[in-house]
């Protein structure tokens, strides 16, 4: 692992658990005095009390968001290091760059072409809607009427819609991924059929030229002992092998068969 990756591996686990302490703390302060006070428990003086207790992490968080801004200007990331956060996508990219190197054609077969665009559509509506309930929490924040006689339970019941849009977009962030999980299976599965079939065509191929390098090697023996053959005969006929040869056919002929 390279430096600059290690240090902002570090940096981002240090930056989550500071903000899990900071929510932790958060919550924990807000149901402290929302238990131990009155019937306004939330005033400026026991908010201010209790935010005593808050401003430790808030400061090392904040100082630990500006330390990332700032290592990433000084080490850039380099996005092609970054692992995939599923098992599915790791080895969909696995099984794509061996599909690739054997057969990059086969990168562009309707299958996999529409599953990619399935996900494409599934990130920008993720997106547009968790757009859409930020600006609503946001519009329900600045519009709701605070009664100043009774501000707290006009705060806790903005909170309260503030949270059920938070918990939506939870769930709808949760509903997207599973989506786009089982289209990286879909392609995944397509990807590794595709991956089969161009194996058997290489090894068809292989197959084709085995047997062409076979015929070639044995026409070439051929036509080697037909040419030693004619070198052995031209050289019997000028070593005289010819003559004896038939003089000895044409005494067997004469003395056995009785020709003449």
């Amino acid at each position: 692992m390279e430096k600059g990756t290690r240090i902002h591996y570090f940096v981002s686990i240090v930056t989550a658990v500071l903000f899990a302490i900071l929510g932790i703390s958060l919550a924990i302060t807000a149901s402290v005095i929302y238990f131990t006070g009155d019937e306004q428990p939330y005033t400026r003086e026991s908010v201010a009390e209790g935010l005593k207790y808050v401003i430790a992490p808030a400061v090392l968080t904040f100082a630990s968001i500006v330390a990332s801004a700032v290592l990433k200007l000084i080490y850039p990331e380099n996005k092609e290091k970054i692992k995939p956060l599923y098992d599915e996508e790791r080895s969909l990219i696995r099984q794509s760059e061996r599909l690739r190197e054997k057969n990059p054609e086969a990168l562009s077969d309707i299958t996999i072409v529409s599953e990619r665009e399935y996900r494409k559509r599934i990130r920008i509506t993720l997106y547009a809607v968790l757009s859409a309930l930020g600006i609503l929490a946001l519009i329900i924040s600045l519009i709701s009427k605070y009664d100043l006689d009774s501000i707290n339970q006009s705060v806790i019941k903005v909170v309260s819609v503030v949270f059920s849009l938070a918990l939506v977009a939870g769930a709808v962030s949760y509903i997207f991924g599973k989506l786009s999980i089982e289209s990286m299976r879909r392609e995944n599965e397509a990807v590794k059929e595709l991956l089969k079939s161009t194996k058997k065509s290489i090894s068809a191929e292989k197959n084709i030229e085995n047997n062409d390098k076979n015929g070639l090697y044995i026409n070439i023996a051929r036509a080697s002992i037909a040419v030693l053959a004619v070198v052995f005969i031209i050289i019997g006929i000028f070593n005289g092998g010819m003559s004896d040869v038939l003089g000895k056919a044409v005494r067997i002929c004469t003395e056995c068969i009785g020709l003449g």
